[in-house]
């Protein structure tokens, strides 16, 4: 089967193939923070969370 056939016997499948429900998406209200931070600012916050929050004190159980 050539490549022309080929294309067409697709794109022939593909308009037959139902309309996608698609209801647009607002966007996420985080998603104007994405890309705001350095990748070393990324690291330093990423530590400091570890250092503080990712710790357990068997004592305060």
């Amino acid at each position: 089967m050539c490549s022309k056939v080929r294309n067409d016997v697709i794109s022939n499948f593909l308009r037959q193939l139902p309309e996608p429900n698609l209801m647009p998406q607002e966007e996420h209200p985080l998603a104007k923070f994405a890309g705001v931070l350095s990748d070393s600012e990324a690291r330093e916050l990423q530590k400091a969370i570890a250092a503080e929050f990712e710790q357990v004190d068997i004592d305060e159980w």
